[in-house]
């Protein structure tokens, strides 16, 4: 019997756990797909998105003239929605517009990431990166 209680605790404990780090994702996922919106809100100014184009190129390892040429093609994804697309597209070997088709058929960026296995943290260091870049630009 004691065995059995003692294993149940490790369930429940294990039940706890799982439901905490359910909880942390989901604020993952929401801050994911804020701080997208929020980067792609400052490419109005000139000077911020070149910026953004030049870091998403320097951590997808894709030519700028190609970022610019995307964003071009397809300016409702915004600077941080390229990003995203690529680095889809290299950890999948998907297409990069098999990512922004899924977002404008109404995929989150988050939704995307999570059914690729990509992980949301690494993912939102890097959208940190770009942000921030954004910011300082002059």
């Amino acid at each position: 019997m004691a065995a059995a209680l003692l294993g149940g605790m490790t369930v429940n404990a294990a039940d706890k756990e799982t439901r905490r780090e359910e909880a942390r994702r989901e604020q993952t996922k929401l801050d994911i797909d804020k701080r997208i919106e929020a980067i792609n809100r400052l490419d109005n100014r000139p000077a911020a998105l070149h910026a953004g184009m030049a870091m998403v190129s320097k951590e997808t390892a894709v030519p700028l003239p190609k970022i610019e040429a995307e964003h071009k093609e397809h300016p409702k994804v915004g600077v941080a929605g390229l990003f995203m697309a690529h680095e889809l597209a290299v950890h999948t070997h998907k297409s990069v517009d098999h990512f922004i088709q899924a977002h404008k058929d109404g995929k989150s960026w988050n939704e995307l990431a999570t059914a690729n296995g990509e992980k949301l943290g690494q993912l939102d260091a890097k959208l940190a990166q770009i942000e921030q870049t954004m910011r300082e630009a002059k």
